[in-house]
């Protein structure tokens, strides 16, 4: 549930943020745990994402990925590769190359729910997806960790229907700040990355009212399309489990 996922109030700005785009913008949150919310008007439900009728969009689906490995893992690669110092992880992004020679990160503290994976530790792989040969560098350490999450955002949230590339990433969370990082986003998602200063530290009042004009100025959708397609919706997938 949305509860156990992310905070409301952090729900209702990526959600508004969502609106505004009329399902072309991606809200993506950096920060503890880490986020990804759009619409979907293909939705394909899987075991790791979130699909629930749409409010405001008759025919659309809120769709949203939660990472339990967020902060913890990128702030585990800053101490280890970086001395800590978050200025020098920002220049080695700098100076390294997108693709990280094809050499994958994957940095998981706790297990992970988006996909669901149990076993922790530090799994590097090259692009055939075999263990990677010899050491990470620093460099590909801190690349690793932040385009592997970005990578993995992008190739989840086609699964379930977002469309892409998305005509805008809204960033936010604590390392919505690092624009290096925010160059990453850009680079797997293919589009423009947004940062609003004022809604990195003040996520949940600026939520709050984006959520408030939205509901105050959206037409109302038709009296009871969403139950009857969350129905439909429903009824097919029991027709699919039989």
């Amino acid at each position: 549930s949305l509860s156990l996922s992310l905070s409301p109030s952090l729900s209702l700005a990526l959600r508004a943020w969502a609106y505004r785009g009329h399902g072309r913008q991606v809200g993506v949150s950096l920060g503890t745990s880490d986020t990804l919310v759009g619409i979907s008007h293909t939705p394909a439900p899987r075991l790791h994402a979130h699909l629930m009728p749409h409010p405001s969009f008759p025919d659309a689906f809120f769709a949203m990925l939660v990472y339990k490995n967020g902060a913890r893992a990128r702030c585990a690669v800053c101490d280890a590769a970086c001395g800590g110092a978050w200025g020098t992880l920002e220049a080695s992004l700098a100076k390294s190359q997108p693709g990280n020679a094809g050499r994958l990160l994957l940095h998981l503290p706790m297990p992970e729910i988006t996909p669901h994976i149990l076993a922790t530790g530090v799994h590097r792989e090259d692009e055939s997806g075999a263990p990677a040969p010899g050491p990470f560098s620093d460099d590909e350490e801190v690349r690793g960790v932040v385009e592997g999450r970005a990578l993995s955002m992008s190739l989840h949230a086609q699964e379930i229907g977002i469309a892409f590339p998305p005509a805008k990433v809204v960033l936010t969370g604590g390392c919505a700040q690092n624009k290096r990082v925010c160059k990453v986003m850009a680079d797997v998602f293919g589009c423009a990355v947004e940062v609003n200063s004022q809604a990195v530290g003040d996520t949940a009042a600026l939520g709050a009212a984006l959520r408030a004009q939205q509901a105050a100025t959206a037409p109302d959708p038709p009296r009871g399309t969403v139950t009857q397609r969350h129905r439909d919706t429903e009824t097919e997938r029991e027709t699919q489990r039989q």
